[in-house]
């Protein structure tokens, strides 16, 4: 939650915050974080752990690599999961300040595939 709160939600493009919102919305049915939200970090980490909780085991995986291999902010993986955003769109974002073709972006490339996969298994 530390991650997700150092992002200020006005310095977000907008289509990245609208991912972000939707998929707070679909998780929890409603927002814990972004503008006007009042929640501290730790009301938010309550109750979205309450839900997270209720993820199925593989899409709880593909939360945690995402979060743990990739440093994710929390939701974006929720986007992800809830099919708000495809992994596509994840990739482009996650790689938009990484040099093309680097041994970053290869490796966040690599890494996504496998999480991909692991979802639809």
């Amino acid at each position: 939650m530390d991650h997700q709160f150092s992002y200020e939600p006005e310095d977000l493009p907008e289509d990245v915050l609208q991912a972000l919102m939707d998929a707070q919305f679909a998780l929890m049915g409603k927002h814990i974080w972004g503008p006007d939200i009042a929640l501290n970090k730790d009301e938010a980490l309550d109750e979205f752990m309450q839900h997270l909780k209720m993820l199925k085991p593989r899409y709880s995986t593909q939360f945690n690599l995402m979060t743990d291999m990739q440093q994710a902010s929390i939701f974006l993986p929720i986007a992800v999961i809830f099919e708000i955003i495809t992994f596509r769109q994840y990739l482009d974002w996650m790689t938009s300040n990484l040099q093309p073709d680097s041994d970053a972006e290869q490796s966040m490339l690599e890494t996504t595939a496998f999480i991909e996969l692991f979802g639809s298994l």
